[in-house]
């Protein structure tokens, strides 16, 4: 039997620009405390295989990467969503909206229409299970 190295997911902070693609695997749900207010906060953060398609199966390169999610990034990204093969590029901030001081950050975010098959042609999914409680809206 062959082992590989599971390495954490690398994390994405989004600049002016740039585009992530790859099969959403997990939605993960966690709390952080807020260091401004000392109160705790829900937190989305989206995993993603990254890969490429061939012969309309997508073969996986073993890498995974992950980002948070923002408003928009919740609104439009959802359970319904992972299997499918997406991508995210940031458009950049809109100061003219603003909460707490910070301005919305906005996205493209573009989503296949059908589950995408790996290598064996099962969907890529992974076990992760979270409930609608478990995401902050």
């Amino acid at each position: 039997m062959e082992m590989i190295e599971r390495k954490a997911p690398k994390f994405i902070e989004f600049t002016d620009g740039e585009c992530v693609e790859g099969v959403l695997i997990a939605l993960e749900s966690f709390e952080k405390k807020d260091e401004k207010t000392g109160q705790k906060k829900k937190i989305v953060r989206f995993v993603m295989a990254e890969g490429d398609i061939h012969d309309d199966k997508f073969l996986p390169t073993g890498d995974r990467l992950c980002f948070l999610g923002t408003a928009q990034l919740i609104q439009d990204l959802s359970l319904a969503d992972k299997g499918h093969y997406i991508q995210v590029r940031y458009e950049g901030k809109d100061n003219n909206v603003t909460k707490n001081g910070n301005a919305m950050k906005r996205f493209k975010v573009f989503v296949s229409r059908e589950l995408v098959p790996g290598p064996g042609g099962a969907p890529c999914v992974d076990s992760t299970i979270i409930g609608d409680d478990d995401l902050p809206f």
